[in-house]
């Protein structure tokens, strides 16, 4: 053991002096490159995966000496509460990408907990289904494989060869270039010396057993002060929704697939949206992984891009986002209307501010309307207090939210499980309650009641602050709680949750349980908390008066809700308010679901102009299974016409479902002038299995693509037979 201790110990060195090497020799790294591999490739093997350890994306154990051998393997250790972990899955995504399995690299994630809620792998699941890791995982609870290999630090890349041996080592992230050069190299060397295998691997993604819900992994959620109507980061469906108090969609915002585009609410897409906050008449939203934030007007029904880098109108030196996390809305001194966005820079463990007009700032600075900078921490990953902004440090800041009456704004500071107040007068940061004394432990986390930094918490996710009461809310996350955190007296104590994951939410909220809860926010008459139940995949009401908890129900409406509908909010209005008599009463052409619905393509028909076209719709349930159609639920289905190619002729063009065995049948006629066009059949089905155990919404369109021609058919009668699984 201490041989493999100090032949690794030179592996890290070498894999140093490499990159030192490659620096400052740029016109010959690749024969640098090829020298190192050629002196290390038979330096070290590292020892076989132990035994009994969890797997997930694989229908069975992976073995180093068997599975991988013939691959160029990339170990990443990672742990899913880590921000620069995050930060480097899109770059192993597209190093996968670009090299199959087949064609010989393997990318094994091996998940080393720093908290102990990391450590279920459970917990583990979800994260690696939210963030849409596709290559094996493997649980090393005990930090076993860790600290074989000599790992120090979160995230670390470990390149082997086609034996199993040690040939590179990557720490921290930013090491795209670096690692798709080596791995390059790694591949060529060894294809030329036919050591790589191209045989597959037992793959079983968790990511293709999801079933479908309303929410998927909802990060934040924020109340408008003003009507009621609430905002939810549907973080998992990379979209945000906007429900009103009872549940029901009334905004669908965004395509539901991962990109950044603006325009129309239709056209916009997100990725992993994650804080929301209220101001005025439009939402601001935090586009996480798109490293930016976005502003939604409701009025012109659009998605704007307004900050995607630290610009300062006095210089022209611009730096990225990362991670933007939350956002708040408070004033800047002087002002007397919420004039900043306050937002909790995860990536940079800082809080930075963006103007939204010329506002002055501490001690005597300004900014022009669109400066977006930093004003708080100085980027070092520590829990540093001081009172000036810039050498006080934190820890991956993941909630904001504002005490407006006092000017203070309260952060969770979720890698040091502490709970931080940052004065908004002039910039001082102070402890409230979590953390360590040591501003550089970042280990100091459990579960415990307590005053100030005797408190407890475990990677913190939200905050909000109640002006009813004058106490701050916490969502800790990895404890499964919400706790009332006192700022007066810095006392924190538990309001709900028993502190065990779990799906139960009804009833007394002591006795209530969560599942690594995100966010949370007061309604606008402090009495109710909103809760995002992340792993749940749902939002909690808690009622402060009753003592009480409940789960919203979120539920689109029997017409389903499409955003393309100027009609399902009056111009003018605020935002959740629909008018009576204002809901559609027909589908315009061309219009589809806010959602996003897997599409099934059936074979073409070709009709003459003027035809007759009868589609049937014929829905069946797998045989031998236990689902049935919920009778009380809004199953739906809906044919949608693109453009004037067919004439209904007045016949109804969408209805409910409450039987399999009476579907619907609705005859088209196409038009004299058409030449091509499809039909669409838009289904929502709600089904439970037998006794109701389990619930869920399969959602579908089924596609019927016309072609018109003179040779074609005059009359036809088309059966669209497809099994809901």
């Amino acid at each position: 053991m201490e041989e493999m201790s100090l032949k690794m110990e030179a592996v890290v060195s070498a894999s140093f002096e490499l990159d030192m090497s490659c620096s400052e020799n740029v016109a010959r790294s690749d024969d640098l490159i090829h020298e190192h591999i050629c002196k290390f490739e038979r330096y070290l093997t590292v020892p076989e995966f132990p035994d009994g350890l969890e797997w997930m994306n694989t229908s069975r154990a992976l073995s180093l000496r068997e599975d991988l051998r013939g691959k160029i393997t990339v170990l990443d250790f990672w742990t899913y509460c880590c921000i620069n972990c995050m930060r480097t899955l899109p770059d192993l995504h597209e190093l996968e990408k670009f090299n199959s399995i087949e064609s010989g690299l393997v990318v094994i994630g091996i998940h080393s907990a720093k908290f102990d809620n990391e450590k279920d792998v459970e917990n583990i699941r979800n994260a690696v289904i939210r963030y849409n890791i596709i290559h094996p995982v493997l649980n090393d609870r005990d930090m076993i494989v860790w600290n074989q290999l000599l790992v120090q630090a979160w995230p670390t890349l470990v390149v082997l060869g086609p034996e199993n041996q040690a040939l590179f080592i990557l720490m921290g992230e930013g090491n795209k270039k670096k690692l798709f050069r080596y791995v390059k190299s790694a591949l060529t060397y060894f294809k030329d010396e036919k050591r790589i295998s191209h045989h597959s691997l037992p793959l079983r993604l968790l990511k293709d057993a999801v079933v479908e819900s309303p929410l998927l992994f909802p990060g934040k959620v924020a109340v408008d002060r003003s009507s009621g109507v609430i905002a939810i980061a549907d973080t998992g469906h990379n979209r945000v929704l906007v429900v009103n108090s009872s549940g029901e969609v009334v905004h669908c915002i965004g395509r539901g697939r991962r990109g950044l585009e603006d325009g129309s609410f239709e056209a916009a897409l997100f990725h992993a949206p994650q804080g929301v906050c209220w101001l005025a008449e439009f939402l601001y939203v935090a586009d996480t992984e798109n490293h930016c934030i976005r502003k939604i007007d409701f009025q012109s029904r659009t998605v704007d891009t307004i900050a995607d880098g630290d610009v300062d109108s006095r210089d022209r030196h611009v730096r990225p986002l990362k991670s933007p996390w939350d956002i708040s809305a408070t004033c800047s001194p002087g002002s007397s209307t919420e004039d900043v966005l306050l937002i909790a820079m995860a990536g940079a463990h800082q809080i930075w501010a963006l103007f939204l007009r010329d506002a002055k700032w501490w001690r005597n600075s300004s900014y022009g309307e669109g400066s977006c900078v930093s004003i708080a921490g100085s980027g070092a990953e520590e829990n540093r207090n001081n009172c000036y902004a810039n050498r006080a440090a934190f820890a991956q800041p993941s909630g904001v939210c504002v005490d407006g009456g006092r000017h203070l704004a309260y952060v969770a500071d979720s890698e040091s499980s502490s709970v931080r107040c940052l004065a908004l007068d002039g910039g001082a940061v102070t402890g409230v309650v979590g953390g360590a004394k040591d501003p550089c432990d970042l280990f100091a986390f459990d579960d415990i009641d307590a005053v100030g930094v005797n408190a407890r918490l475990q990677h913190p996710l939200g905050v909000a602050f109640n002006h009813a009461d004058n106490m701050v809310y916490v969502a800790d996350s990895y404890n499964h709680k919400i706790k009332r955190v006192d700022p007066d007296t810095k006392r924190c104590s538990t309001l709900a949750g028993n502190g065990s994951r779990g799906r139960g939410g009804a009833g007394d909220m002591a006795e209530a349980s969560f599942n690594e809860p995100g966010g949370v926010s007061v309604s606008p008459c402090g009495t109710h908390l909103y809760v995002a139940d992340t792993n749940n995949n749902a939002i909690k009401v808690i009622n402060l008066e009753e003592k009480s908890i409940k789960q919203l129900s979120i539920t689109f409406p029997k017409a389903a809700v499409s955003d393309s509908h100027k009609s399902d909010v009056a111009v003018g209005s605020r935002p959740g308010h629909v008018p009576p008599g204002s809901r559609p009463e027909h589908v315009p052409p061309g219009s589809r679901p806010g959602r996003v619905s897997p599409v099934h393509v059936f074979p073409s028909v070709a009709l003459t102009p003027g035809a007759k076209l009868i589609v049937a719709l014929d829905l069946r349930l797998p045989a031998g299974g236990t689902a049935q159609l919920t009778p009380d639920s809004p199953s739906t289905w809906q044919f949608l016409l693109r453009g004037s190619s067919f004439d209904s002729r007045g016949e109804a063009l969408r209805g409910r479902l409450t039987s399999l065995h009476a579907m619907p049948r609705v005859t088209l006629h196409v038009a004299d002038a058409s030449s091509a066009s499809d039909v669409d059949v838009d289904c929502s089905l709600y089904l439970c299995e037998a006794q109701a155990t389990v619930c869920y919404m399969k959602s579908f369109v089924l596609r019927l693509p016309v072609v018109v021609t003179a040779d074609g058919l005059c009359d036809e009668e088309i059966k669209l037979t497809h099994v809901v699984s």
